[in-house]
């Protein structure tokens, strides 16, 4: 599905109208659609690819959690309280540091749906 694709490569500040428009539907038929092959809405993808960068980035690198809240696409200071509490709740048992990702967490997460 592309416009899963395009979720996983523009998480940082795609949203539901822009991905809409881009692929040429109204933003509640794509809504539907999304729900409809993967289980999850549009909102859902987006934060569980958002949550499963921000893993990576804590798994390997130095930033801080405001950084990291930042560079996948959350400005909000409360969510970068909460980002920690997310990552865990997401991600149960957390990568090591040196091993690689082999799919991501959005692609995991719908496979069964398609």
């Amino acid at each position: 599905m592309h416009i899963l694709h395009y979720i996983e490569e523009h998480y940082q500040h795609c949203n539901l109208n822009e991905v809409a428009s881009l692929f040429g539907f109204h933003p509640n038929y794509l809504s539907s659609l999304l729900k409809k092959g993967t289980g999850k809405s549009f909102k859902q993808l987006l934060q569980l690819q958002r949550i499963s960068q921000a893993a990576l980035f804590l798994s390997n690198s130095s930033l801080s959690i405001p950084e990291i809240s930042e560079k996948v696409g959350y400005s909000s200071i409360t969510f970068s309280r909460n980002l920690p509490g997310e990552i865990c709740r997401l991600h149960p048992l957390r990568r090591r540091p040196n091993e690689a990702p082999t799919r991501s967490l959005l692609d995991r997460s719908v496979q069964r749906y398609l």
